[in-house]
């Protein structure tokens, strides 16, 4: 009887182990950040009804920059600038679908949405309004 049971616990924990497959339901897939090189702006106006821009810098090396404007809010800043790495990626939900595309930049540590379409970035973080940035062939060089 108890080499039985012993057996029976085998089969059970056998059959528990090779039934346990590989977790891909969050494989993270980097994606290529050439859509993303540039100058992107956003205007706005600011608490004296003048016309400004929020500037995103994308570079092929992993940077981005943002002027008159914060990385990890929707705050418009006159006058601020801030720095940081950021990953460009998206997850495969099955072998042959990608889910939407995240933006994580370093400093915030958060996942925010990104689309690129047609000149247009939309970056959406949660709990916030969209924000809509066209491509430009803005410089600072």
């Amino acid at each position: 009887m108890k080499q039985i049971l012993n057996s029976v616990i085998i089969l059970v924990l056998s059959v528990f182990i090779i039934s346990c497959d590989k977790d891909e339901d969050n494989e993270k897939v980097m994606l290529d950040n050439k859509d993303l090189i540039g100058y992107w702006v956003l205007n706005f106006k600011d608490d004296s009804n003048e016309q400004k821009a929020k500037i995103l810098h994308f570079t092929e090396d992993g940077k981005v920059t943002i002027e008159n404007g914060e990385l990890c809010s929707n705050n418009n800043k006159v006058g601020n600038t801030e720095s940081s790495s950021y990953e460009y990626y998206t997850y495969r939900g099955s072998p042959s679908e990608l889910m939407p595309v995240n933006l994580k930049f370093a400093s915030c540590g958060k996942e925010y949405s990104v689309g690129v379409k047609d000149l247009k970035l939309t970056l959406k973080r949660p709990g916030l309004e969209e924000e809509v940035f066209e491509k430009s062939e803005f410089t600072t060089d």
